[in-house]
């Protein structure tokens, strides 16, 4: 009888333990299911480092690991240039801020210029000095460009982003700033001119700019090359009132190249490529070897990784002897037994230089 007892106590026991341990679990997950991300707290202090006056600020939140892009509230009380605002946001790996910007000199207010920029997010409070320029916008807008949609009226997009990035990560070259000197010139004269003021542009300034871009992108890859004519037909086709701009921005060369001498530094020592271009003597062309093969390659593990030009379309490479296929993306993989690695670059308009690769000493270590 004591032992029936006693195991009856210990069942009642056990039966108590599981039913209030599944009452825990439940009300577990029920807290779970209600759970929220932790948001962390930022705080941007930072002066925007431009030789414009800020009007208003519109700031994105971009993380590139979860490619998430979130349109903050517009700051229009600034002063001095001076951004201060704080916003919460889940905690993300490799955020940045981007800013798309309203700007322009004191006699330019009846029609702002507009300025495109972004700084990496590396603590909860923002300090930086944030350049947002004609140079910043240049590249926001030939990255405009390159995207394939380029349909998609969003401000920002993750492709867009993401060619941003690629383009930043290009190396300085003689042509590729020259490349960029030719947009950036413009934008600055439009932006700074006061017989601008009144420029009927057919929409809003980014958009009008960057129909420009992309019919001047699109000229280029067509005939490896650009033309003074090119240059201004496209810009009076956007509004009438853009006439004769190469001889504009050659009177006000010395200026431009002095404003923009620490971003183009090879425009600011090498002046007769865009003073030939700007006056009609001499077409925009590719002037260096690197700029013509794809660039930025390196090995590791078993790849080739490489960057491309805003002007090559097509990649293609092969294994030592084999044959030619077209590369996706910006990497190859190779085997054990590569040796070499042919890479060919191609435009609208026939093949750029060749680059050999060689793998075969790093296969070597790893047999």
């Amino acid at each position: 009888m004591r032992y029936f007892c006693i195991s009856v106590f210990l069942f009642f026991c056990f039966s108590i333990t599981l039913h209030v341990a599944a009452e825990d679990q439940y009300n577990v997950l029920e807290l779970m299911k209600d759970a929220k991300p932790i948001e962390q707290r930022y705080f941007v202090d930072a002066i925007i480092n431009t030789p414009y006056k800020v009007v208003s600020v519109v700031p994105y939140y971009y993380s590139s690991s979860s490619e998430k892009l979130i349109e903050l509230p517009k700051i229009a009380k600034i002063y001095n240039n001076h951004l201060s605002f704080e916003f919460y946001q889940s905690l993300e790996k490799s955020p940045y801020l981007f800013l798309h910007i309203v700007y322009g000199p004191d006699f330019v207010m009846e029609r702002n210029s507009e300025g495109v920029c972004y700084v990496p997010i590396k603590s909860a409070v923002i300090l930086n000095q944030i350049p947002c320029n004609t140079e910043t916008t240049a590249k926001y807008l030939l990255s405009l460009s390159l995207v394939d949609d380029v349909k998609n009226k969003a401000l920002f997009s993750k492709d867009l982003i993401k060619k941003w990035f690629e383009l930043n990560r290009l190396p300085q070259t003689q042509s590729w700033q020259n490349y960029q000197a030719i947009l950036v010139f413009l934008l600055s004269h439009v932006s700074q001119k006061p017989e601008y003021v009144k420029v009927n542009l057919p929409s809003k300034y980014l958009e009008s700019m960057g129909r420009i871009v992309i019919d001047l992108n699109h000229k280029f890859l067509l005939r490896k090359r650009l033309l003074l004519n090119d240059f201004e037909n496209i810009l009076q086709k956007e509004d009438k009132s853009l006439v004769n701009i190469g001889y504009l921005i050659l009177s006000s060369f010395d200026s431009l190249k002095e404003q923009h001498s620490k971003q183009l530094s090879f425009v600011n020592e090498h002046p007769a490529y865009l003073e030939d271009f700007f006056s009609g003597l001499a077409s925009f062309t590719l002037s260096d070897p690197e700029s013509m093969s794809v660039p930025n390659i390196k090995v590791k593990d078993d790849f080739v990784y490489f960057e491309r030009w805003p002007w090559i379309t097509k990649v293609t490479y092969a294994v030592d002897d084999s044959d030619y296929k077209e590369v996706i993306g910006n990497k190859i993989k190779f085997g054990l037994d590569a040796v070499n690695i042919h890479i060919k670059p191609y435009g609208l308009k026939g093949r750029f230089l060749s680059s050999v690769v060689q793998v075969g000493l790093d296969n070597e270590s790893k047999r």
